[in-house]
């Protein structure tokens, strides 16, 4: 199932959404895919842990192992594999600008 909460309802604001978030990932591992290290910042505050491309593997291990809470990746997310209870809630955060004709 994908939503799309500010179409369902236009007055929520993005802070809303984090807040409710972070709620949910007081319990659940929750995946945040953020287009640049400068989005990753608005989500700071709540996150458990922001991997890049660094520490994207150790981070995804993490994941696998356990309970972390909310993750935000960082621009490079392909090929990683969240099973089950490694992502429960995966959240996109702005969509990266497209530089195709």
């Amino acid at each position: 199932m994908i939503l799309a909460p500010q179409e369902i309802n236009p007055k929520i604001t993005a802070d809303e959404i984090k807040a409710l978030m972070a709620y949910a990932a007081r319990t659940l591992n929750l995946a945040v895919i953020v287009p640049s290290k400068n989005r990753a910042g608005f989500w700071s505050d709540v996150a458990n842990q922001t991997l890049t491309a660094e520490n994207m593997e150790a981070g995804a291990d993490l994941l696998r192992a356990g309970h972390v809470g909310l993750t935000v990746f960082v621009a490079k997310y392909d090929r990683v594999d969240l099973p089950g209870k490694a992502c429960e809630i995966l959240v996109i955060d702005q969509l990266r600008k497209s530089t195709a004709c």
